[in-house]
């Protein structure tokens, strides 16, 4: 039995299009036990060993990690009290009190849709209101209404 297959298409299914065609990749793995070096597990690198060609290939000046060492890095050595950083907490912190470039401001609205609060970031929202993460990130993308009294949004209404 011989099928062929599309793999460009199959790279650009979202992942609930994937699952089947793994599903039954792993029961033709499964049922047919091939003898040939491949890999056992559907969508999965599980086993693979590189050839020696393709190990010089990424070796050498070709890694990107190349004559790169932690010594050229400031802080390189300096552990514990010669480190800049060793003993600054909260407020001692650089950082402290600053927004990350890359954080995702939040709109806590009631159930009214009447704008409550504006955080600038996920991890400010969750402290506020005692959750994880996670369960923001959830609720927004979701727009489910939490504790039955606030909805979640990462724009305003």
């Amino acid at each position: 039995m011989v099928f062929e297959i599309d793999y460009k298409t199959i790279n650009n299914c979202n992942t609930t299009h994937k699952a089947p065609l793994l599903a039954v990749e792993q029961l033709y793995l499964d049922t047919f036990k091939p003898r040939y070096n491949i890999l056992t597990v559907a969508g999965s690198l599980q086993g693979y060993k590189h050839t020696p060609e393709s190990l010089s290939k990424m070796s050498g000046e070709n890694n990107p990690m190349f004559g790169k060492s932690q010594e050229n890095s400031p802080t390189f050595g300096r552990t514990g009290a010669l480190h800049p950083m060793f003993g600054k907490k909260g407020a001692d912190a650089p950082n402290f009190g600053k927004t990350p470039a890359n954080a995702k401001p939040v709109y806590l609205y009631d159930t009214n849709k009447e704008l409550i609060r504006e955080f600038n970031s996920q991890d400010q929202c969750a402290r506020w209101l005692n959750v994880s993460n996670r369960t923001v990130i959830r609720y927004i993308s979701s727009g489910k209404v939490l504790n039955n009294q606030y909805i979640l949004t990462s724009s305003l209404y």
